[in-house]
């Protein structure tokens, strides 16, 4: 390249934590500020979903037992019979 020539030049440098810095080149300096890396939400994702099924399948199993529940014993239901003879109150005995 020639005596005042110009070129573009790339640098590349991962910074490792969040904050202000300051890179200089000659007489020029320029300055950069870093974020924080967002934070991964992998984990909440896959523990929502698995908190919602959990509940779905727990609706589902208590939706079923309810319908099959049995009664207590001496509540079962039974065939209603006629009595063969009915009883009459005694003020209506003649």
């Amino acid at each position: 390249m020639a005596a005042s020539g110009s070129a573009t030049v790339t640098f590349k440098r991962v910074f490792d934590t969040a904050g202000t810095y300051s890179v200089a080149v000659g007489d020029q300096t320029a300055s950069t500020t870093i974020s924080a890396p967002p934070q991964d939400l992998t984990v909440y994702a896959v523990g929502g979903g698995l908190l919602v099924v959990g509940l779905a399948i727990g609706a589902v199993v208590g939706l079923m037992m309810s319908r099959r529940r049995k009664r207590p014993p001496g509540m079962e239901m039974k065939e209603e019979t006629k009595p063969s003879e009915e009883e009459l109150p005694p003020e209506e005995n003649l």
